[in-house]
């Protein structure tokens, strides 16, 4: 039969020697066993392919179809469409699959066993595609041949089992992928010995299985199982050893205990590179595992070096628009995003979006998510209307090729809702995240991680509508699933009590506040690198619950301790360092010294107008607290300049009625009644009420403040 691609068999080292020659005898022993009637010289083409030298694999093959002598040519092109699917030349390797197919069924005597491979390829091209319903359609076929033409417990079945199963779990169906592959692992295990590599490979897919279902104890436990079989069936240092130490990585990675993923990472790299060339990609993942790590604990330069040691990797092995160097562009492109290099990192997405668009089906879910990273951007920079559209084509792109209630959608719908929450457009911020909620609570366990980041993004919006009561009641259903899956000391239950922590603050219940305040923080300091930027916001957090027991000096000791860990690990124009620097501004205010204060408002600003957008939100804030000081020192002209200014960026890049417009209005208000221009005073103070009566509830504080406000302001004039 022609061969089938169902991932990596046997993995050898292709050396001029009897040891190498004795190897590769050994391969094709092995695999002529399964695929009875492919000939060695076909067989040897696949071996190049499994071995991950496609590019002289493709050329193989293609010097065997000009010369196939006594070949079968049905064979050879099924071979070279192998090697280049395996390069990501996905339309060319149909083109050959479908050609051999036809080759096959077009003569005298069909050879309907024989297609039943070829089926099975072209349905491995459209899943890579994530063609998911068409790939299902050819697996159907190849399965149904098999079943007609082989017992019903041969390895072809399993096989069939197992790829059918890949698709419902690419389709996000967990229980039917868990139901495909624990059939493929009866059969396999009633066939196979106890320590065969492919039952250890089903394993490794049932635990993939209670990964993608947050189970990732019980993840863990199949991981385990695999590996001690691999180790028992194959040589200590066989890249089958380095797979499985890289999948309990994985397991130890969502579990957040990044040490020991690091160790299991470490320990397959090196056997990867003991057994395989420089340049095989097996390595270029392993690179990006560690990245990944070294990303996760915020060490961001380490990261960005693992993850260009993986796009240097790629870029030999791969062509230039090969979708792998899409990825690796994406992940570089994340650094520069933490990194607050926002113009780098959207250099680097779009680049990686490129690729995708090239390359892959216009409704391909790694389009939706460049689409979706970029969006990242934009909303970093403030320009919310940009971001939502790229947000709405991420998931267009999702719906078309996904089911309504796949987790994927689950995780666009929150991010167009957290858009409108940037927007201030609380009201459809809330629908769809509730939508979101809804898909997430239908499709996945009801303790799933993912769930409880629905609940707390609810919670955000309800705290933005100053509905604290119900934004804790979120905000404490979202700790309850996490404190429910996670050890007391991961970092999402840090996150969960830092939240509820800014809902006590914003109720002015400081001592509660600095109690779950106090609570993250010790976890991180115990989970995370001491000058982890997680670490530096929860220091910033408890420094703003002493700023407002008016504790000054104790506030500086925690912003400055946060400030030390930001220009340490970030770039000097980072924006959280201008968010530490304006904070220590803030206090200086606080304590009357109002020429430091300036100083410190002034750097702030200064980083953010050289980062940001000229409308960033986060300038028209600099703007108003500069305004803020000169409004203290009596300087009242530079105090309005500031002011205005402030007003003419929020209205230029908020909705007509946020919030922050009717705060920069009323601080106008405030200039004009000092300078006894009341008219003046009145006229802005009328645009403040009207908005904010829009805004905020009739019985917020804001509110109702300011319409007792007119009374004075009628009295002066």
């Amino acid at each position: 039969m022609p061969p089938d691609h169902h991932g990596k068999s046997s993995v050898v080292e292709m050396i001029a020697t009897c040891k190498g020659r004795e190897i590769a005898q050994e391969y094709i022993a092995l695999n002529r066993k399964e695929l009875q009637e492919t000939s060695v010289a076909v067989m040897f083409g696949i071996l190049l392919c499994d071995i991950g030298q496609y590019d002289k694999a493709q050329t193989y093959f293609e010097i065997l179809l000009r010369n196939p002598g006594l070949e079968d040519i049905a064979y050879i092109q099924s071979g070279l469409g192998l090697a280049y699917a395996l390069k990501g030349q996905h339309t060319k390797a149909l083109e050959l699959y479908e050609c051999a197919y036809e080759l096959m069924m077009s003569s005298r005597h069909p050879r309907v066993k024989e297609s039943a491979s070829v089926l099975h390829n072209i349905a491995n091209v459209y899943r890579v595609r994530a063609q998911y319903d068409r790939a299902l359609q050819y697996y159907d076929r190849s399965l149904k041949i098999r079943e007609q033409h082989f017992p019903a417990d041969h390895q072809h079945v399993a096989l069939s089992l197992t790829n059918i199963g890949k698709t419902y779990e690419n389709k996000a169906e967990y229980e039917r992928a868990l139901a495909y592959y624990e059939r493929s692992l009866k059969i396999r295990e009633k066939r196979l010995p106890a320590d065969h590599p492919h039952i250890a490979s089903s394993l490794n897919n049932i635990a993939g299985i209670y990964t993608q279902k947050g189970q990732y104890d019980r993840a863990l436990e199949y991981y385990k199982r695999s590996l001690n079989i691999t180790q028992k069936s194959l040589p200590a240092d066989h890249p089958d050893t380095a797979t499985c130490l890289s999948n309990i990585g994985n397991a130890h990675n969502n579990k957040a205990e990044y040490d020991r993923a690091l160790e299991y990472y470490e320990r397959s790299l090196k056997i990867r590179e003991k057994r395989l060339p420089a340049d095989h990609p097996d390595i270029a993942s392993s690179f990006n595992n560690i990245a990944g790590i070294y990303y996760r604990k915020g060490e961001y330069d380490p990261s960005l070096e693992y993850y260009e040691r993986s796009l240097k990797t790629r870029e030999k092995r791969l062509p230039a628009d090969h979708p792998d160097i899409a990825s690796s562009l994406n992940d570089i492109a994340g650094i520069y995003y933490q990194k607050g290099e926002y113009d780098r990192a959207l250099e680097y997405y779009k680049r990686s979006l490129s690729i995708r668009e090239k390359r892959l089906p216009a409704d391909h879910p790694d389009t939706a998510s460049s689409l979706n990273n970029i969006a990242g951007i934009y909303t970093q920079k403030g320009e919310y209307d940009r971001a939502l559209q790229y947000y709405e084509r991420s998931v267009r792109i999702r719906e078309k090729s996904l089911p309504p209630d796949h987790p994927d959608i689950a995780t666009c719908l929150s991010n167009i809702g957290n858009a409108y929450n940037n927007k201030a457009d609380y009201d459809r911020a809330l629908k769809y995240n509730e939508r979101s909620l809804s898909i997430r609570e239908k499709r996945l366990p009801a303790d799933h991680p993912d769930i409880a980041s629905s609940l707390n993004d609810i919670a955000g919006i309800y705290y933005e509508k100053a509905e604290y009561d119900r934004a804790l009641q979120y905000y404490e259903r979202s700790l309850e699933i996490r404190e429910k899956r996670w050890p007391a000391d991961h970092p999402d239950i840090a996150s969960s009590l830092n939240n509820i922590a800014g809902i006590y603050y914003q109720k002015g219940e400081y001592d509660r506040a600095l109690e779950y305040y106090k609570r993250s923080l010790k976890i991180r300091e115990k989970r995370l690198p001491a000058d982890h930027p997680h670490i530096a916001s929860s220091l910033n957090n408890i420094a703003g619950i002493y700023y407002r027991k008016a504790d000054y000096d104790r506030a500086l000791e925690y912003n400055e301790r946060s400030l030390s860990i930001r220009e340490k690990r970030l770039p000097a124009d980072h924006p959280d360092i201008a968010s530490s620097v304006n904070d220590i501004a803030g206090i200086y205010y606080r304590k009357g010294e109002y020429d430091r204060a300036l100083e410190y408002y002034k750097r702030s600003l200064k980083i953010r107008e050289k980062r940001l957008p000229a409308d960033h939100p986060d300038i028209a804030s600099s703007l108003n607290n500069i305004a803020g000081i000169y409004t203290q020192k009596d300087e009242y002209d530079p105090a309005l300049e500031y002011y205005e200014k402030s007003l003419k960026v929020r209205e230029k890049s908020l909705p007509a009625d946020h919030p922050h417009i009717a705060s920069s209005l009323n601080n106008i208000v405030g200039i004009y009644t000092q300078k006894g221009e009341y008219d003046r005073a009145l006229e802005y103070y009328k645009r403040s009420l009207n908005i904010t009566q829009k805004s905020l509830p009739a019985d917020h504080h804001i509110v109702t403040y300011l319409t007792r406000k007119p009374h004075q302001l009628i009295h002066s004039v």
